[in-house]
Formats: structure tokens, C-alpha cells, sequence
């Protein structure tokens, strides 16, 4: 019986084959480093979203292309692809490394070559860290064509 209530205080998930401890978007209330670079970490409703002054501060370092939302609850970004079949190519390579990285953004194609990229985390009902790497991640998918 306690070992079964100490797994449910302790949330886990399956990686690679095994079990990790589920750490929060902040590792613990410390905010860690936004790069490219770095991996998103799972959330589950685990930790807490950004302030409003965090938020404004790693759009302005970390991704000055993308908008913040009224209550900076959301990041978005619009790119104008070339055609139809570029912009297709440009959300399935998203969804590429947002798999990868288990971390979700809402993906629309709109007028048949604009892709826009919404990005929070929805456990929280906020911005973490975790969408501002997966933000860098996706402007970086974006350079090699000059968007």
C-alpha cells in the first residue's frame, strides 16, 4: 500500500524504454536556461507558468518574432510559406520536433501558405520554458528559407 502511494504522489513517465521522474517545466521553482539547444521537460500540471515579466523578458532575448498574447498566456508566430506544399512541409517538420520533444503547439494553415505556430502549455494554462525552446526550435526549421 505505500509503495502504491508514494508512485501516485510521484508522477513518472516511460522514456526510452524506461522510468523517470516527472520534473517540473522549471525544475523545481528555479528557472533553468532557454536555448536551442535544450530539451522540454514534461509538466502534467507540475510547477507554474511564467509572470507576465519573465514572459516579456525571454520574448525580447529569445524570440523577438513572436507575439505575446493578451495576459501573456500564449506565443505566436506567422510565416508566409511559398506555396501550398512548402507550408505543408513546414508544419510536418514541426510536428517532427514537437514530437520529439513531447511538447505540442497548435499548428493552422491558413490561405494555403500561411502557417501560424501557437504555442503554451496547456497542463499549466501558461508559458514555460518549454515553449520557449520549442518556439527556437521551430524559428530555426524556419531559417534555411530565408521566413
Amino acid at each position: 500500500m505505500f509503495a502504491v502511494l508514494s508512485v501516485l504522489r510521484q508522477p513518472r513517465a516511460v522514456i526510452a524504454g524506461g522510468f523517470r521522474s516527472m520534473s517540473s517545466c522549471a525544475s523545481g521553482g528555479s528557472r533553468r536556461e532557454v536555448s536551442r539547444e535544450a530539451r522540454c521537460l514534461p509538466c502534467e500540471g507540475i510547477g507554474s507558468a511564467l509572470t507576465t515579466e519573465q514572459v516579456a523578458e525571454l520574448v525580447s532575448s529569445k524570440t523577438p518574432k513572436w507575439t505575446v498574447t493578451e495576459g501573456s498566456k500564449r506565443i505566436y508566430r506567422t510565416w508566409v510559406r511559398r506555396n501550398f506544399m512548402d507550408a505543408m512541409d513546414f508544419l510536418n517538420r514541426i510536428a517532427q520536433v514537437a514530437e520529439t520533444e513531447g511538447h505540442h503547439p497548435d499548428l493552422h494553415l491558413t490561405n494555403w501558405n500561411q502557417v501560424r505556430v501557437e504555442l503554451w502549455t496547456h497542463a499549466l494554462g501558461g508559458l514555460t520554458e518549454n515553449d520557449f525552446i520549442l518556439a527556437m526550435k521551430v524559428d530555426a526549421l524556419a531559417e534555411p528559407r530565408n521566413q
